[in-house]
């Protein structure tokens, strides 16, 4: 009844998963450039 009474309450469609599927994937490299830290930092 409630999910009824609020059709459009959650618009979450098709685009809006994969544009927060791409943001989970590809914010750890960005926020790792932004931070400064390396990769070859790492291995040393």
């Amino acid at each position: 009844m409630i999910c009824s009474a609020m059709p459009d309450s959650l618009p979450v469609d098709g685009m809006t998963t994969m544009y927060l599927l791409m943001a989970a994937f590809h914010m750890p490299p960005w926020l790792r450039l932004m931070s400064g830290h390396s990769i070859e930092a790492d291995r040393r």
